[in-house]
């Protein structure tokens, strides 16, 4: 994956952005009679300037002329302007290595999540089943405990369960315990 786009990269493209002139940018289109015997390939078509929502110029009355929002020279633009198209295509080149780069990183993440919550689901079914098992094991437990208190009466009761526990600890090894 590649590395995060730095901030001050995304800092400096804002700033050019900033200081452009607003857009919309909307291209003006003009085209030729000349039957393309120079075969330039356009089709007679081309875009001749920009139309934008302000005018460079305006008239004596301070008025502005359809033609006057028509930038045809880059002189005509802010260099601040010109600057922001001049970096464009590098600008929208590394935004969008940044957005395939958090796309990427999504995807990821998204992928860690699924096996994560499979994880944690497999291991949620086990622990109930585990859980399930102990209340089985518990029940039989008491179950045994009742009837050898009834067998043996409550005394001998009493001194079953010490020696089995002394056993138990004893010997831990014979009952399964730590292996």
């Amino acid at each position: 994956m590649s590395e995060p786009m730095p901030a001050s990269t995304r800092d400096a493209i804002r700033a050019r952005r900033d200081a452009a002139a607003e857009g919309p940018y909307e291209p003006e289109w003009d085209s030729c009679d000349c039957d393309d015997p120079a075969q330039c390939g356009l089709g007679h078509r081309w875009v001749h300037a920009l139309r934008l929502p302000e005018p460079h110029t305006r008239n004596h009355e301070g008025k502005a002329h359809p033609w006057e929002f028509l930038y045809s020279e880059m002189g005509q633009f802010t260099p601040e302007t010109v600057l922001f198209f001049a970096a464009a295509r590098q600008d929208v080149g590394d935004l969008l290595a940044e957005v395939d780069r958090l796309t990427s990183a999504l995807e990821e993440s998204r992928r860690d999540t699924h096996c994560a919550r499979t994880d944690y689901s497999l291991a949620r079914t086990r622990a109930d089943k585990a859980e399930a098992e102990c209340d089985r094991l518990r029940v039989e437990l008491d179950t045994a405990r009742a009837a050898m208190s009834r067998a043996l009466g409550e005394a001998e009761h009493e001194n079953a369960v010490f020696l089995l526990h002394r056993y138990l600890t004893v010997f831990p090894a014979t009952t399964g315990e730590g292996e």
